[in-house]
């Protein structure tokens, strides 16, 4: 049982997780702004619209990316997913929805990554036809 030491295996995932969250939350905007952009290319070039630090986002392994992602990242997201740890970093800011930029490909991938019903690929060409390409070309928000 050694001498009560943490592994390396444990102190390196902790490390990775405190710099992935310091990453997401850095006070320095332009940093901040990066390491948002990498998550959202992460999420949505990589892996299919879904939020790999939180939910069935952390069952699928990242090793094989890392010449596209921080390692770090990949640390601390193959730690997250670990079973008997079971963290996430979940998406609470969605202020990026309400000024309506987003593609409504994007959210339909969202969407049926989460197991809802979308409409079928059709739909999509034309409405692009239609030069309906924006969540915000079919409504919006007052505050």
């Amino acid at each position: 049982h050694g001498f009560e030491f943490p592994s390396i295996a444990n102190m390196n995932a902790s490390l990775a997780l405190e710099g992935l969250a310091g990453d997401l939350n850095r006070h320095i905007a332009a940093y901040r702004k990066m390491a948002c952009i990498t998550l959202a290319d992460w999420q949505c070039s990589i892996n299919g619209c879904v939020n790999p630090l939180d939910g069935a986002g952390l069952e699928r392994r990242f090793s094989r990316y890392r010449g596209r992602l921080p390692s770090a990242w990949i640390t601390a997201q193959q730690a997250m997913g670990n079973p008997r740890v079971m963290l996430s970093l979940r998406s609470t800011d969605q202020s990026h929805v309400l000024p309506g930029d987003l593609s409504l490909t994007h959210i339909s991938a969202v969407c049926r990554a989460h197991g809802k019903d979308v409409p079928h690929g059709r739909v999509w060409l034309s409405l692009q036809k239609e030069r309906v390409s924006l969540l915000r070309h079919v409504g919006g928000w007052n505050a």
